[in-house]
């Protein structure tokens, strides 16, 4: 184990790396660093008890998938420092998008009771790629929001923007030949000049494990895709950049998309990574915790990535828990704990993760 600085969890008393689960914890997450509180599941703690642990756990930022008041209460009423993203559900996205005063109303009812820990309206999640059908309301409806935030005072409180899937990019590889897809560029385009204006942020779900589980290693090594410290660095022939983390390759392909289309300078928040501990190729409670360490990391060290190396890296990880009624085995397993709220891979992060 080399000399880097332990990061976030500072544990003692283990006996192997997935040893003690009541091990003393010291916790000093990065202000950069947030966690997706996903719900579909059965057999989750009551919102009340997740607030004081992600309070507990020195998390400052939790990204929420839904705008279930119950939730919204917890966080609001904890009185903590942790800030929220919410998101308008999909099925809202059309009445705000054609209405302004429906937009005022739904922010009247959801966002302004819990405005003092909300810094961030996501307008549905991946719908350029999961529903089609809508992308010509997307940027209307971030409009008609902002409007209403401006008209209160709180726009620069409070930003809107939505989260994209990868599969946006028609090109990740090298990061350098990053595209956004032909059918996408027209609204991308128009949502970027939005995101400036605005000064908010590009936001996208990126996953390196998707690409190692569908590569099943062949040309993309395991501790690439980790972004363990010991992988071999890839150059991109056409900057001359080199990359020993895929997460960053993957960051670099989307700021290279955005400068194509003009809007290089957007800033990028990863608005979901992850790697599951469990239920398909590649999926291990020791790697999930590599990725998880190696995330933490990268967002507390504030050096960017290779393309954007002062622009620091703001990440949520997915997710907080193992949710039971997501689609198949790997989507079940991405959380740090279980629904019990003990810690699905306790570990030391540290340099010596590799």
């Amino acid at each position: 184990m080399n000399s880097r600085k332990v990061i976030w969890y500072s544990y003692v008393l283990w006996s192997s790396l997935l040893g003690d689960s009541q091990a003393q914890v010291m916790a000093v997450a990065p202000p950069q660093f947030g966690v997706n509180y996903g719900r579909v599941a059965s057999n989750l703690p009551r919102p009340a008890d997740v607030a004081n642990l992600v309070a507990g756990e020195g998390i400052s930022r939790v990204r929420i998938l839904d705008i279930e008041p119950a939730v919204l209460r917890a966080f609001a009423r904890f009185g903590s420092p942790v800030r929220m993203s919410v998101t308008l559900p999909t099925e809202m996205i059309f009445d705000v998008a054609m209405s302004e005063s429906c937009a005022r109303a739904w922010f009247y009812q959801h966002i302004f009771p819990y405005r003092a820990q909300i810094e961030t309206i996501l307008v549905g999640n991946e719908i350029l790629t999961l529903h089609q059908e809508m992308a010509r309301l997307l940027v209307p409806a971030m409009e008609n929001l902002h409007r209403v935030l401006v008209s209160v005072g709180m726009s620069r409180a409070i930003r809107v923007s939505t989260a994209h899937a990868m599969d946006i990019l028609d090109s990740t590889d090298p990061p350098s030949s990053g595209s956004f897809g032909s059918k996408y560029r027209e609204t991308l385009r128009r949502m970027l000049y939005f995101l400036l204006v605005t000064n908010s942020s590009f936001t996208v779900n990126v996953y390196p494990y998707y690409v190692y589980q569908q590569d099943k290693g062949r040309t993309v090594s395991l501790d690439y895709a980790l972004g363990n410290v010991s992988a071999d660095a890839m150059m991109d022939p056409h900057t001359g950049l080199n990359y020993t983390s895929l997460l960053k390759a993957q960051l670099d392909a989307v700021y290279s998309a955005m400068t194509k289309l003009g809007y290089g300078g957007v800033r990028l928040v990863v608005s979901e990574t992850g790697w599951p501990s469990s239920g398909g190729f590649g999926a291990s409670k020791k790697k999930s915790c590599h990725f998880f360490c190696n995330l933490l990391q990268e967002v507390s060290s504030g050096a960017g990535t290779p393309l954007r190396p002062h622009h620091p890296i703001q990440a949520y990880h997915f997710a907080l828990f193992n949710e039971n009624l997501k689609r198949g085995a790997v989507e079940q397993n991405f959380g740090i704990f279980y629904p019990n709220m003990t810690r699905v891979y306790p570990c030391i992060c540290s340099e010596g993760v590799d």
